[in-house]
């Protein structure tokens, strides 16, 4: 089920109370490029991010065991990153406000060297121009040959290079004394000062306009037309019955929207001198670190705190802390998916992850579960050496990922005398002396 929080703006509650959110397993809260804090908006007052009560709805439902994907630039701004929920239920610390300096990001987003084995083979690409956008005056000079006439218009467009759509909108706006009778207007491939065929027909109902005349369509392009529109290769062109070849006319000039240049850098401790420094040996959940783990990271120049774009958390048992305290499973991503490439990249000669392959990773690692572990002694060889075996019972995985870990990775015995915690390797046997 999708919630379009846009629908409720205005309200106290902008999303579904708590009981209603525990009923769905997992939530996916996606921000966008969103960085305006809530209660504001250039011309108006209006909520921008989530309520107080929304926040609130948000620490029940993950209290209670809910799984929650949270992803968008400036999400900590549009949340805030002073807030309990992030802080201590996504294990966020927030560092700066752009990873890359407020520029297009030029490296990849790789897994850190703490990231479960399930998240190790994730790449993430930011680096590539996803969206274009074009806007310029229409005029008779530009016509080929030039036309002389006052009419004049205007165009902008925008195209998004995942979806190879176009949309595109024109207005023409005939002299008070002058009416003119519109009777098509098309995008034509041509370079500037040359003439070409009709690619796309924008407009094709005959008016006749005496003030204002806004139109619009949008069109899905082939590679070969992507090529051309980039190349500045296409031009608008406004027929009307005056001029059949055209009255007025602009060259289609793309430019390059940055992609993502407001990734956060965020990290799983705070850096304000609030952590304890000598936390309990071993505890994850010490207060030396807000219990998340570091997933995804941007190498950068920029990266204070090793350039962390992502954490996971949720609570796992060991040796050190045998129970857990907090049912809830998060991941919280800096970015968000709307600028992911998902072709070849040519400058580092690989193919990323996918959006969706993304996304089905995060949920694999928030619905898989921990096993069960048995130790039975199996021998007094003497009177003071002992042998132990185990058997383990994975909880539930996804088929990949069960078949990659199909036995214990890393064994930890705890003999119960006091004596040091030994780390093996996957060896289901032990002897203690």
């Amino acid at each position: 089920e999708v919630w379009n929080v846009d629908d409720y703006a205005g309200s106290e509650r902008t999303i579904p109370d708590a009981t209603t959110l525990a009923a769905f397993p997992h939530i996916l809260h996606f921000t966008g490029d969103n960085y305006e804090p809530d209660g504001t908006y250039i011309a108006y007052i209006a909520h921008t991010g989530l309520t107080a009560l929304d926040i609130d709805s948000l620490t029940e439902y993950v209290n209670g065991g809910g799984r929650y994907i949270a992803m968008g630039q400036d999400y900590s701004s549009a949340m805030g990153n002073d807030s309990f929920f992030y802080n201590y239920r996504l294990g966020a610390g927030y560092i700066q406000d752009s990873i890359s300096n407020a520029q297009q990001p030029s490296q990849l987003i790789v897994p850190t060297a703490d990231a479960p084995d399930v998240l190790g083979g994730l790449i993430v690409d930011l680096t590539q121009t996803r969206k274009y956008v074009a806007s310029g005056a229409l005029s008779g000079a530009q016509e080929v040959p030039p036309v002389s006439t006052n009419t004049a218009g205007l165009y902008a467009l925008r195209y998004d290079v995942d979806q190879k759509l176009l949309e595109i909108q024109v207005r023409v706006v005939p002299t008070v004394t002058t009416p003119i009778s519109v009777t098509g207007a098309h995008i034509h491939q041509g370079d500037f000062g040359a003439n070409g065929p009709v690619v796309f027909t924008i407009f094709n109902t005959p008016t006749y306009v005496t003030s204002t005349l806004t139109f619009g369509e949008s069109f899905v392009l082939t590679q070969a037309q992507e090529d051309a529109l980039l190349a500045d290769g296409f031009y608008v062109n406004v027929h009307t019955s005056a001029y059949p070849s055209g009255e007025v006319r602009s060259q289609i000039t793309p430019t390059a929207v940055i992609n993502q240049p407001f990734v956060d850098e965020i990290d799983n401790t705070l850096h304000d001198g609030s952590m304890n420094p000598n936390p309990t040996p071993g505890d994850p959940f010490g207060e030396s670190t807000l219990g998340s783990t570091r997933i995804l990271s941007y190498g950068g120049p920029f990266a204070q705190y090793g350039g962390a774009v992502a954490l996971a958390h949720r609570q796992q048992p060991s040796l050190e802390v045998p129970g857990t305290t907090y049912a809830g499973r998060s991941i919280y991503a800096s970015f968000g998916l709307e600028g992911m490439n998902e072709v070849l990249n040519p400058v580092y000669g690989i193919t990323p992850t996918q959006r969706s392959a993304l996304v089905s990773t995060f949920l694999t690692w928030l619905d898989a579960e921990q096993g069960a572990v048995v130790i039975t002694p199996t021998a007094e060889v003497s009177s003071t050496l002992y042998t132990f075996a185990f058997a383990f019972t994975p909880g539930w995985q996804p088929v990949p990922v069960a078949q990659a870990l199909a036995g214990p990775q890393q064994v930890r015995w705890d003999f119960g005398d006091g004596t040091p915690y030994v780390t093996a390797g996957s060896d289901t046997n032990a002897s203690h002396q």
